[in-house]
């Protein structure tokens, strides 16, 4: 595919935080990407390892390369210290302990200076990459319009609810941020990106590494942070889908790993107030009114998934009155 307007600025927006291991290849195979129009943003948050140091060499060593060091407070602020800076036409997100395989900004970048209309792109991307099942995940390509269209793929799982493997016009960052302490931002921000209507494009071309290790997210304990930012995350979402009868199917799967999530949460050593909690647990879960019919008739969960659905709202309630009878806690 023929290249057009190289000149057009993309800036890659890369946090850090003790990552020695795995930054050097993260930041090599941005380099090494075809497309060279590039612009990439370092954001140290505060990293206690070489990190902070390996950023320094490559950004004397490339011109392209922009270093932001700054006391640890998260990778939502390190994001949005960066978008203070970026000066690219286009945005991408990057993790650290990732990677971006050859030739997946060139072909993307392409459609969208072709086609001004898209204000943002997602590709395909290779979870977990380096591992002998890695799967590519494709979304079916072509091009999307509006809200309804942005939370049908939200929510069905063909777009996933990460900013990696996008890349965004940087007119949608003009009246937003990140949400800064909360785990999984990215997906709230797609959120709030689904209520502007955008015209959106799903490409075939390019991947995206997802690595996963030890220190990740991904693989780390279960804790009352992570279900709690889940449960705020879902909320939002769930708040979206609800507005279209269209996607009632889905808001049902929402629902379902809500509850997952609230008994998680509530099962947690580390959970802070356990009484405030469960009442916020029950009030949030008593805000929605799915019936029996309206569940049977949902075609996003198979027969299985709809008793086990129902095993765990059974699983909740007992555990409140439980919970009210003889004050475990």
């Amino acid at each position: 595919m023929e290249n057009q307007n190289t000149d057009s600025i993309l800036s890659v927006i890369v946090p850090v935080y003790n990552v020695e291991k795995y930054l050097a290849r993260c930041i090599d195979s941005i380099l090494s990407q075809s497309y060279q129009s590039l612009e990439i943003i370092l954001v140290d948050d505060g990293s206690t390892d070489s990190s902070g140091q390996i950023c320094d060499d490559y950004a004397a060593k490339y011109g392209q390369i922009k270093v932001i060091h700054q006391k640890n407070q998260g990778q939502s602020a390190a994001r949005n210290v960066a978008l203070k800076i970026a000066r690219g036409e286009y945005y991408s997100f990057i993790d650290s302990d990732d990677v971006l395989l050859p030739d997946s900004y060139s072909p993307n970048m392409d459609i969208l200076l072709r086609n001004p209309q898209f204000s943002f792109l997602q590709f395909p991307y290779i979870y977990p990459y380096g591992d002998k099942c890695a799967e590519k995940k494709l979304c079916y390509w072509g091009e999307y319009n509006g809200e309804e269209s942005f939370l049908y793929l939200l929510s069905s799982g063909q777009m996933n609810g990460a900013l990696w493997n996008k890349i965004f016009h940087r007119s949608l960052f003009n009246d937003l941020k990140f949400r800064e302490g909360l785990i999984f931002e990215d997906t709230y921000l797609l959120v709030d990106l689904a209520s502007k209507g955008l015209c959106f494009y799903n490409s075939e071309f390019g991947a995206y590494g997802y690595c996963l290790h030890s220190g990740s997210i991904m693989t780390s304990k279960d804790s009352y942070r992570k279900y709690h930012d889940r449960i705020i995350v879902y909320n939002h979402l769930l708040s979206s889908t609800k507005r279209y009868v269209s996607l009632d199917s889905y808001s049902f799967v929402l629902y379902q790993n809500l509850v997952f999530y609230y008994l998680g949460m509530l099962q947690c050593e580390d959970i802070n107030n356990f009484d405030q909690e469960l009442q916020s647990a029950i009030y949030d879960l008593e805000k929605y009114s799915f019936s029996w019919s309206q569940l049977k008739a949902s075609v996003a969960l198979p027969q299985r998934k709809k008793i086990l659905f129902f095993v765990k709202i059974l699983g909740l309630k007992r555990f409140v009155k439980l919970y009210q009878l003889i004050k475990l806690r």
